[in-house]
């Protein structure tokens, strides 16, 4: 009876080990995920397994400081793209600019004719309409005879300072 109650005794010792140090697959099956358990005594002495979970305090903090590692290197990418792009408060003034005077010289034929397509800022300079802002400059030209045609001028307007643009326009009579 002694020999039998050993052999179980042992027999009972061999599982638990095996029990202990075993990992058990998950639910989806994969045993790559296999959840790895750990022992525990019940009140009568049992051995229960309990699932381990969750993160490691050290695996959190390192998580975080990669986590902020990234984004401070595109912060600073973003930082840096923003100071060597141009300015576009100062290209779409200089385009205001080139337009208000091309339109006052495109008036002039619409008033005038065609022979009368001229900029009045440069024979009146002090007028409202050829106002130029600080940091600008504003120029025309008004080439008559386009490609040997005398029914075609090209106007071309000129804007420099703090954005530099050229607007040109080709004016038929007719």
């Amino acid at each position: 009876m002694k020999s039998s109650m050993t052999r179980q005794k042992s027999i009972a010792t061999k599982r638990h080990r095996s029990v202990e140090s075993s990992t058990y697959p998950s639910s989806s099956g994969n045993p790559s995920q296999a959840a790895i358990h750990k022992k525990s005594s019940s009140r009568n002495g049992a051995m229960l397994l309990n699932p381990i979970q969750g993160f490691t305090l050290i695996e959190t903090v390192i998580f975080i400081v990669v986590l902020g590692i990234i984004g401070v290197s595109i912060l600073a990418a973003f930082v840096a793209a923003l100071q060597f792009s141009p300015n576009t408060k100062y290209a779409s003034r200089a385009t205001e600019l080139a337009q208000q005077r091309m339109d006052v010289i495109l008036g002039q034929k619409y008033l005038f004719g065609f022979a009368g397509t001229q900029d009045p800022c440069i024979a009146t300079p002090g007028l409202p309409v050829c106002a130029i802002p600080a940091g600008y400059t504003v120029s025309s030209a008004i080439a008559n005879n386009w490609l040997g045609d005398v029914n075609y001028k090209v106007v071309t307007v000129t804007v420099g300072g703090l954005s530099q643009l050229t607007l040109t326009s080709l004016v038929a009579n007719y």
